[in-house]
């Protein structure tokens, strides 16, 4: 059995994953950062607005790595009808 679509697969996913971490990591790095520098100068809490901005790039990239409740099995569905396309494409090529 040839398992090279499933390595490949699984090493997309891998480094997906890592990718994430690592993006989670200079958020918390950065936000961090900029949340003690805001409460140390006080004032208006300035920080809040990328933190918050930049949250929603982050849980974009969370669903985008990790999927939506249901996506494994839509993404299923779509893999199965696009592989029955190619092999009629296939059979009238032949």
């Amino acid at each position: 059995m040839n398992h090279s679509p499933m390595l490949k697969q699984a090493r997309r996913q891998a480094n997906a994953k890592i990718g994430f971490y690592i993006h989670a990591f200079i958020f918390t790095l950065v936000n961090g950062g900029m949340v003690a520098l805001n409460v140390v100068n006080g004032g208006f809490l300035w920080s809040l607005f990328p933190l918050m901005g930049w949250g929603i790039g982050l849980a974009f990239h969370a669903f985008g790595v990790f999927g939506f409740p249901g996506a494994a099995q839509l993404n299923q569905r779509m893999v199965e009808a696009e592989m029955r396309k190619l092999e009629g494409k296939a059979a009238v090529n032949s």
